[in-house]
């Protein structure tokens, strides 16, 4: 009795796995990522916030031209955001142009397969220009300040949702890169 028992459970087991690899594979595989390969995901995690802040500098600095929109791991909201405020700053007749002199990541924490949160420390030269001739129209400015990035995996890869600033200790010389 207990022999059959044990082995309706681990028929069911392997039966209700198989189900979840045929039918919802990709959270299966990505749950199966998680917890078996996080140096593969902490990359990739690594990699979509790097490739959010090059493309976040080229759509200010090129004054909103989306070349690389369908890269831009950023979500619906965060997009509008960043085309918001270049109108902004196209009304006042302005271009910003950041640069990114350093970026330092602290801690990746991941909650579940799906969802992951990066805190960096973030150093930025940036600077204002006349949008009719690119000039300066102030001084070179830099400055270093910590942020937490939140992200979701979706079809496409790691994807950041939202961000907001964080409060990080980083020991770096009083100057900044540029």
């Amino acid at each position: 009795m207990i022999k059959r028992f044990s082995l309706t459970l681990v028929v069911l087991s392997l039966v209700y796995l198989g189900m979840c690899a045929a039918f919802e594979r990709d959270s299966f595989l990505a749950s199966y990522e998680w917890k078996f390969h996080p140096e593969k995901e902490d990359g990739a995690i690594k990699e979509a916030v790097v490739l959010y802040n090059k493309i976040f500098t080229d759509l200010y600095a090129s004054d909103g031209v989306p070349a690389r929109l369908n890269e831009f791991p950023a979500s619906t909201q965060l997009r509008h955001e960043v085309f918001r405020n270049i109108g902004f700053l196209r009304e006042q007749g302005f271009i910003l142009v950041f640069d990114m002199a350093d970026l330092i990541f602290m801690e990746i924490k991941r909650p579940s397969p799906v969802e992951a949160e990066v805190t960096v420390f973030e150093e930025w030269n940036y600077l204002f220009q006349k949008a009719a001739t690119r000039e300066p129209a102030r001084p070179l400015k830099g400055m270093g300040k910590g942020f937490r990035y939140r992200l979701v995996k979706l079809d496409r890869g790691w994807t950041v949702v939202d961000y907001f600033p964080a409060d990080v200790k980083v020991e770096k010389k009083d100057e900044f890169l540029y």
